[in-house]
This record gives structure tokens, sequence and C-alpha cells, in this order.
């Protein structure tokens, strides 16, 4: 039965619109005298049933992740139309459940209650929130955001938030947030000594994330990410850290054994020389590695094992020395242990043609190899160009070839 999108309800409801005005049409002069009325009761915007005019409204909603309390944007800008949108729009949750709380709009909701206004609206539905970019004008106003989310917070189901430590334990610490499956944290730059004090603060919420499966984190002082934040490591599926201590990657390995995309830039500080078991990350699919000294990065493809790794993004800030090439033969081993089918590698921009052709040549299941930022923009050779070519042409014909599934 074909999908129906509400058009043809749309349609039914304008042809009963034009059957009812020609019968009225007939009526005796006495009864036209509210024809206006009549007719106006009758417009197929009034007919259409405010669950979907509710749907029509949630598609209007902008892209973004989080959505900024705007008058020129939905919700509000629907809710100023008229009586009757203002109606619907009020009542309808899916307009409510997420929002961006930050500077960029720290007037439209300066005096808003969030409590009532707007989070209160989305009834039970899991909660998208956004507080983040500080620079409020205080730190009072900056609290008192978090003291309107906190009714909410068991509600949370992605929350990205850039605040003062001290308001992120207010908002997360002994809190109920089990339904918390996404989570991001930024500390400002001029924050971090607020992780200290007297001695470090630590975030434990262990106990109450059972569905925790992303966790991306920012800004965080080297060295104390895993200190800090007694986290379920052992159930995130998704990880990234920027930027983050060398040596701490090997925690980060070990404890995360069922990452499927793990990502961490910013890596500095150097190797320590401990040895450490091989780890092996049996769902891990993508992986970036962000070093400062690409001498390095061998010593932690050494104790790597991923079977499922399809996409490599390796980046290097600098290098050691003019003539220190990065460890391709440590990818390569890494890969050979691994038996895995990568299919894309993003290398360093200063990667010679003879490496490139050896990494397509080593890897026959590559499909597509670019170069990472850089001032100068690479370009792959035709070599190399013609080889990736030719593979995805034969994976085009192998699927052609392939018989139907009845």
């Amino acid at each position: 039965m074909p999908y129906d999108d509400g058009s043809h309800q749309i349609s039914r409801v304008i042809a009963e619109q034009d059957e009812e005005v020609d019968r009225i049409q007939t009526l005796p002069q006495s009864l036209l005298c509210n024809e206006g009325e009549v007719l106006s009761s009758l417009s197929p915007c009034q007919r259409i049933p405010p669950e979907i005019w509710g749907d029509i409204f949630v598609q209007c909603l902008p892209d973004d992740e989080f959505i900024a309390i705007s008058a020129y944007s939905a919700p509000m800008l629907l809710a100023g139309v008229c009586r009757p949108w203002r109606l619907i729009v009020l009542s309808t949750p899916r307009l409510w459940n997420s929002i961006c709380l930050n500077r960029l709009y720290f007037r439209e909701f300066a005096h808003f209650n969030l409590s009532s206004m707007w989070l209160g609206r989305a009834g039970k539905l899991p909660l998208f929130i956004g507080i983040w970019q500080g620079g409020f004008p205080s730190y009072q106003d900056e609290r008192n955001i978090v003291i309107s989310v906190l009714p909410f917070v068991s509600q949370i189901k992605n929350l990205n938030v850039g605040m003062s430590w001290p308001l992120i334990e207010t908002l997360l610490g002994g809190q109920d947030i089990s339904a918390l499956t996404d989570l991001e944290i930024r500390i400002p730059n001029n924050s971090s000594r607020d992780l200290y004090h007297d001695s470090p603060r630590h975030l434990n919420i262990s106990d109450s994330t059972p569905h925790l499966r992303t966790l991306k984190l920012a800004h965080f002082p080297h060295g104390v990410v895993t200190y800090l934040l007694p986290f379920p490591w052992a159930q995130l599926t998704e990880f990234s850290a920027y930027p983050i201590d060398f040596n701490q990657c090997f925690d980060i390995f070990r404890e995360c054994r069922n990452l499927t995309h793990l990502s961490l830039s910013g890596i500095s500080t150097g190797y320590d020389g401990h040895i450490r078991r091989h780890v092996l990350l049996p769902n891990l699919i993508s992986l970036t590695l962000g070093i400062y000294r690409d001498r390095d990065i061998r010593y932690l493809w050494h104790g790597l094992t991923l079977p499922k790794l399809r996409e490599c993004m390796f980046g290097f800030s600098s290098r050691t020395s003019p003539m220190d090439p990065w460890s391709t033969a440590k990818l390569f081993a890494l890969l050979d242990r691994s038996s895995c089918s990568l299919h894309t590698l993003e290398i360093p921009p200063f990667t010679s043609d003879a490496d490139v052709v050896e990494c397509v040549q080593r890897i026959p299941s590559l499909r597509n190899i670019k170069f990472g930022p850089s001032v100068t923009k690479n370009v792959l050779s035709d070599r190399v160009s013609r080889i990736l070519n030719q593979r995805a042409a034969s994976d085009t014909n192998l699927d052609e070839l392939e018989p139907l599934k009845v």
C-alpha cells in the first residue's frame, strides 16, 4: 500500500469544501448574509486535523542538532503566525524537546522560563540539550540556566555542555541521568583551575548512566581524563578526546574495549618507554589519531589489533626531522596483524608518492586515500588514481553480477 503522507487527505478536504460552497450558494438569500463567515469555517486550513499540522511544523524545525530560541525560526516563528497555529505549536511536544542555550541567543532566553515555556512542553519525550560557548554575561546567569534545566535531567538523552567545572558537577553529579546516551563536555580555557583547587574534583557518574554510549571530551588538562571521570568506559561505543596525553591513549585502549569509533587528537608529551600489553578492539571501525611527534605513533599501533577496521585518519602536527618518515611499516604490521579490510586511509600531507603507492599496493581492500589538512593541496598521482579507479570499477562489476536474493 502506498505511503499516505497526508496529501490525499488534504485533497479530499478541499474537494468536500468545494461541494459545500456549491450547496450553500443554492440556499435562500436570507441564509447567505453570513456567507463569508461560513466559507471561512470551511477553509481547508481550518479542517486539517491538528495532528497533521503538528507533523508539518516538526518538518519546519532547523536542521541543527540543538534548536536555538529565536523569533526568526521554528518553533517560535510558527507560534506567532496566528492563534490556531499557536495552540497547535504549544501542544506539539516534538517541537520542544531540543534546545540550544548559548551566548549568541542570550537576549532571547534571558527572561525565558525554560521550565514552563520550553522544556516543560516536551512532555515525556527524550531531551536534546546544548549549553555551550561560555561568555555569558555573568556566572550567575549561567548558573540560573543550569538550575532551570535540573528538573529535566532524567529525560536528557543527548547533552552537549561547555561550562565551568563546578556547574558541570551541579548538572550531572548525583543526578538521575539514566536516559543519557550521548555526552559531550568541553572545559572553557579559563576554567581549568576549577578542576583542581586543593584536590582533584571527580565526576563519578558510573552508576547512573547505564545507556551512555558516546562520550566526547575537549580541553581537559593533560593527563586527567580517566582520572577525573570514572565513567563506565567499557560500555562506550564512540569516544573522542582533544587534547590528550600520549600515554593516556593506552588507558583508553584498555578501558574502552567495545568502541566502534575512536578519535584521539592533539596527542602530545611523548612516549614514556613503558611496555604495554597488546589490546584487541574487536568492534572498532574508525580510528583517528592526531599526534604531535610522528615518530611516536608506532608505539600506539604496535599495541593494537583491530579486525573490523574500515577507516583510518592519521594526522601529524609537525615532523621530528625532515628526514624522519612516518612509520608505514608499523601501519602495515597493524593491518596484517588485524586481517582487516581497510577501505579509507587519510595520511600526512608530506607523504612521498612512493609511500602512497606502497600503501595502495600493500592494502588491496583500499578504495579511498586522501591527505590530511595542509596549507597546500595535495593531489594523488595518476598511478594511484588509476589503481583506485580500477578497484572501484571492479566492485561495480561484482555488484552487477551478484544474483538477486529472493
